[in-house]
């Protein structure tokens, strides 16, 4: 396709293009085959970027993302200690074990405002000259927070170029819900979210559902489109046999987050021990970025059968979810991951759907993701808590080869139908093309 019916995006994100979480694989998919020059972001992420989609990129700084009083402060001597002590230790040649203070800034953080951003954004003259050296058409953006709303509307106006949002969860909803001032900054991020949906000239959304009750909350449109995938390359390496293994193998595969699946996967791992200990051959795999591991490998890895692996390189997901007898896509059932994750789509749905292997979909039934495989088949559905639920889900699906069989080829055809690349970018580019009046 010509370069000339792609219009110029510059995307701001808290993610970077990444192979490794939600936010920045979502973004490589959609982008995929965006011309290079005709694409650039805008990011707050600290973990490598992939470079495959887009090579320009400008990571926000101290100058653009500042912390607010009384944080900035503690901040400020946190920085003056930390460089008195390196000056001492390099006097005395001694390397002194302390305690770093990025803790104590998240605890005040937390206490004054509960989740959220606590900074202030600014367009530094630095960020200013590379924007308008990039001349972007149509300003893209995830948001997230305050700040990032922010540095949307600033970023546009600067370079006079509409705005397209994509909302991957509702934050809005549950930012700033908590702490001693953060009634303050909720009443902010609800008058200024408004402000920017009405002012987009294009809205996206994650899910149907998602695009279904924004459009009745904001009264405004959305569209929806989710993450993407190439639905032939993957059917090289899917699986093709459904006679079940020894162990029987359960994958999880991604990001724990605590307000989103953290107690969900803590359930599957229980039933997982449940059933071992009754003897049936069975062992799970969390294959997830180490952070995950450090922090919850003490209560996640509660027996034997249960072991973190590291996340698997891009060229072997598939290989990965093809060799696994069993993925599981669980969610909390707290009503306050419920409220943040409502209306999401997990990133791994369209990967899940095009292995082959059968996914056991455990979680509430009011969330979009429990709904869209049930309602569609793709999965097979626990919508109530308890393990005990999950060691009955999990005997089932591992004594019936047609019932894996008949969930995996069903979940290829509603993959292939909803989320099959060519379709979607094609798509996705023309809304693009559109709300930057090409």
């Amino acid at each position: 396709m010509e370069s000339k019916s792609f219009p110029s995006v510059l995307v701001i994100s808290p993610n970077s293009f990444n192979p490794y979480f939600g936010g920045g694989v979502t973004l490589t998919n959609l982008y995929k085959g965006w011309p290079k020059e005709k694409i650039a972001i805008l990011h707050s992420d600290t973990i490598p970027s992939d470079h495959s989609v887009c090579e320009n990129e400008y990571r926000l700084a101290s100058a653009e993302l500042e912390w607010k009083w009384p944080v900035s402060m503690l901040k400020r001597w946190q920085n003056s200690r930390k460089q008195g002590r390196d000056e001492q230790s390099t006097s005395s040649g001694e390397i002194e074990q302390v305690v770093v203070g990025p803790s104590r800034i998240e605890k005040i953080q937390r206490f004054l405002i509960g989740d959220g951003l606590f900074h202030k954004a600014k367009i530094s003259s630095r960020l200013e000259q590379w924007v308008l050296n990039f001349k972007p058409q149509l300003v893209y953006s995830l948001l997230g927070s305050i700040p990032f709303i922010r540095l949307t509307k600033g970023v546009a106006a600067l370079a006079g170029a509409p705005i397209t949002i994509h909302m991957m969860d509702d934050w809005m909803e549950t930012s700033y819900r908590r702490g001693v001032i953060a009634p303050y900054f909720r009443r902010q991020i609800l008058s200024e979210g408004q402000d920017i949906v009405s002012l987009a000239s294009l809205r996206m959304a994650i899910s149907p559902s998602m695009a279904e009750a924004y459009g009745k909350r904001w009264g405004h449109p959305f569209v929806d489109f989710m993450n993407t995938i190439d639905v032939a390359s993957w059917e090289r390496d899917s699986r093709k046999k459904w006679d079940k293994a020894a162990p029987f193998r359960v994958v999880y595969s991604g990001a724990i987050i605590a307000n989103s699946a953290l107690e969900g996967i803590r359930d599957v791992c229980r039933a997982v021990a449940e059933l071992h200990a009754s003897g049936m051959k069975i062992e799970m795999a969390l294959c997830c970025p180490d952070s995950f591991k450090n922090r919850y490998a003490s209560e996640l890895e509660n027996h034997p059968s249960v072991k973190f692996h590291p996340p698997p390189e891009h060229e072997t997901v598939a290989s990965l979810f093809a060799g696994a007898d069993l993925l599981v896509l669980p969610v909390n059932f707290d009503d306050d991951s419920i409220r943040y994750i409502r209306y999401s789509m997990p990133t791994k749905v369209p990967a899940y759907m095009c292995s082959g292997t059968p996914v056991l979909v455990y979680g509430p039934g009011e969330v979009a993701s429990v709904q869209y495989a049930e309602r569609e088949g793709w999965g097979y559905v626990v919508s109530e808590q308890g393990v005990d639920k999950l060691v009955d889900a999990i005997k089932v699906l591992a004594a019936d080869d047609e019932l894996r069989k008949r969930l995996a080829l069903r979940a290829k055809e509603v993959a292939l139908k909803n989320h099959d690349a060519g379709h979607v970018r094609a798509a996705f580019r023309r809304e693009l093309a559109a709300a930057a009046g090409m």
